[in-house]
């Protein structure tokens, strides 16, 4: 339940932000007085921007904001035991 309260907060945070600052580029651009399509293309190019900075400025607050937990220590010392060991398989090309 944390984790889907957490994607929906995080999720909704980047919508907030894009959605906020594409439409102030969008209402400065039609205090301008553009034309349709311009109107048009400054509204995806400024929606494909601002979803970038969105996600940036998010993830950045995110680190800020999540502390980080240590793991727990495993001792392979005496080799690794039988129950957690595992086959990995590399492709070569020959």
């Amino acid at each position: 339940m944390r984790v889907v309260l957490a994607s929906v907060a995080i999720l909704g945070a980047i919508l907030l932000i894009t959605v906020l600052f594409t439409a102030s580029v969008l209402a400065r651009a039609r205090a301008g007085e553009f034309p349709g399509w311009a109107l048009a293309l400054t509204g995806i190019l400024s929606l494909l921007c601002a979803s970038q900075m969105a996600v940036a400025l998010v993830n950045w607050l995110a680190t800020l904001v999540a502390t980080p937990h240590a793991l727990p220590r495993m001792d392979f010392s005496e080799g690794i035991p039988p129950e957690l060991r595992t086959l990995t398989v590399v492709p070569a090309r020959s």
